[in-house]
């Protein structure tokens, strides 16, 4: 199972933001709104964001 990231909002509009472990992201989806609560983000736990770019590695020069 992943883990997921997640942020939702309840009934009252009151924002909730945790981590969740579940088979995929539809049933990280299914486990929130068993919550009753309408996610607004969910994200895989390590997953690079949009835009992020990796550093190369860099060599290290000894003298």
């Amino acid at each position: 199972m992943s883990q997921y990231h997640y942020r939702a909002v309840d009934e009252n509009n009151r924002m909730h933001e945790g981590d969740i472990e579940a088979p995929n992201r539809t049933g990280a989806i299914t486990a929130i709104a068993n919550r009753s609560w309408r996610p607004v983000s969910i994200t895989e736990a390590g997953a690079r964001k949009k835009g992020d770019i990796p550093l190369p590695k860099s060599k290290v020069m000894t003298w």
